[in-house]
């Protein structure tokens, strides 16, 4: 997801300019059904892809860390590469074969896979601020300063999962863009992992398609 910035940061300013033209700072975020983030990395800017950011996170170059076997994962868009840890939905042209599931299997993904969109857009509307950061930026510490003002608000919205109901947040949106104490596994080559995934995600899909 990215965050907006009202204006360029002079420090390397070209790099923070995505293809929607707009400056803005790549978040990555997963959160757990209740919409409160378990995992944020938050200091790439947003020329850099997805998958690429993804990809130099502790999550994906440290599993043991995060998950307690290899049987868990976490749900992903297409942007993303299948491995064991990161379910992905089928991409053309088998995204569109009804025969076999795989449209079932996209859908399914889907519909869990939206409450990260969901916790952003409630992210946002409870902190207006991330609408749109207005800090003038010169030196490498007024990038880290904008980072720990995301984190800071991501960390208060947490809090605020406790106590408050945002589903009127949601209900608003309409189309809005929407190692210590784990058990230690072994931890495979990218290929392998890639392969790993694809294979987890036929079998779920042809348990849903059995159903």
């Amino acid at each position: 997801m990215d965050i907006v910035l009202q204006h360029s940061l002079s420090y390397y300013g070209k790099t923070y300019f995505n293809h929607k033209k707009r400056y803005a700072l790549n978040i990555q975020g997963i959160c757990d059904a209740n919409r409160r983030f378990a995992f944020i990395s938050g200091s790439f800017l947003s020329s850099v892809s997805d998958a690429t950011v993804f990809g130099e996170t502790s999550l994906f170059k440290l599993p043991n860390l995060f998950f307690s076997s290899p049987d868990e994962y976490v749900l992903a868009d297409k942007a993303y590469r299948v491995t064991r840890h990161c379910m992905t939905p089928y991409k053309e042209p088998l995204a569109s074969r009804e025969a076999g599931g795989y449209c079932e299997f996209n859908l399914h993904l889907a519909e869990a896979q939206i409450k990260i969109e969901h916790a952003f857009v409630v992210l946002k509307n409870r902190w207006g601020s991330l609408k749109g950061i207005s800090v003038y930026g010169r030196r490498v510490k007024d990038h880290v300063r904008v980072v720990a003002w995301i984190l800071s608000c991501i960390v208060l919205h947490n809090f605020l999962c406790d106590f408050e109901h945002d589903e009127e947040w949601v209900a608003s949106l309409g189309r809005q863009e929407a190692e210590e104490g784990f058990e230690e596994y072994e931890v495979i080559g990218e290929e392998a992992e890639r392969q790993a995934g694809s294979e987890r995600r036929h079998q779920m899909r042809e348990y849903f398609f059995n159903q």
